[in-house]
């Protein structure tokens, strides 16, 4: 049994948060590795699911990761004008359904 997206193009990078898919190039291409946003520039996407921000939860300044994050839409929005956007949510925005007793 499968569960998940299993075909597609994946952009993605170990502990990549809202600010890496503009600096860090974590996608490896042919002429060497480039960021996200630069491995967009050469796509065309009719859907994307999206799962970014998880990484940045952390940041003292929420106002720091709410303006990191509007960016990142954005931007994502400007690359794929015509694209469906599908933002999926991190299990830590939901409320657990129980705790384990050593927590």
């Amino acid at each position: 049994m499968q569960s998940g997206i299993t075909q597609g193009t994946f952009l993605t990078g170990v502990g990549m948060n809202c600010t890496d898919i503009f600096e860090t190039p974590y996608i490896s291409t042919a002429s060497g590795n480039v960021t996200v946003i630069q491995a967009l520039k050469n796509n065309s996407f009719k859907k994307m699911y999206i799962m970014i921000g998880t990484n940045d939860l952390g940041y003292p300044d929420f106002e720091e990761f709410r303006k990191n994050y509007t960016k990142c839409l954005a931007e994502l929005r400007k690359l794929m004008p015509n694209a469906i956007f599908m933002s999926v949510p991190c299990h830590t925005w939901r409320k657990p359904k129980f705790r384990p007793a050593t927590m």
